[in-house]
């Protein structure tokens, strides 16, 4: 433990020998914390590279990298949400529940919501052109989202844009990943 009192990963290894009759025994702890954070890069970059060599799409693309990257952060969902021209407005075309669990409030809740540019988390992300993060989302004015009991605990959301450069089927081609 460390101590503030988290645990961390830790390789041990032991050794014993015997000097003038006497057993000895020895152990090294090293701290793994940085080596496994690299580990899990490495893989989420693998899984984040062949989910879009096998899509077919931009958006098929965009879909299948929600899921590896709500893993290795350890994000319970993960949605994306895309920019449609004509309504003006940004929807959710994909919900990613890490759990499997599907039908909630919550989910129900997300699948219907609509958001400017500016408004809530995927609609700052549109407007800012940039990476958001909300540390509290329990706190934050700008999710929509605090009726639903499943949102409870929820703790902090990440959202980033992902540029396609074209248009197509009335959307502007920028789908918004968002972990809810």
């Amino acid at each position: 433990l460390r101590r503030d009192g988290r645990e961390f990963p830790i390789e041990l290894s032991l050794s014993s020998w015997r000097e003038d009759g006497a057993i000895f025994f020895g152990a090294i702890i090293r701290d793994i914390t940085q080596r496994r954070a690299a580990e899990l890069r490495e893989r989420t970059v693998h899984e984040v590279s062949r989910a879009i060599a096998e899509s077919e799409t931009f958006l098929d693309g965009v879909t299948r990298v929600v899921e590896p990257v709500c893993q290795a952060m350890g994000w319970q969902l993960g949605d994306t949400w895309l920019f449609d021209r004509r309504l003006e407005r940004l929807h959710c075309i994909q919900y990613s529940d890490i759990q499997g669990r599907t039908g909630s409030d919550f989910e129900s809740l997300t699948r219907g919501l609509k958001f400017k540019a500016g408004d809530g988390l995927p609609g700052r992300v549109y407007a800012q052109q940039g990476p958001v993060a909300v540390l509290d989302l329990a706190a934050s004015v700008c999710l929509a989202r605090p009726a639903s009991r499943d949102a409870r605990g929820r703790g902090s959301g990440r959202a980033w844009p992902v540029w396609s450069g074209t248009g197509g089927t009335g959307a502007e081609g920028r789908g918004v990943p968002v972990r809810g």
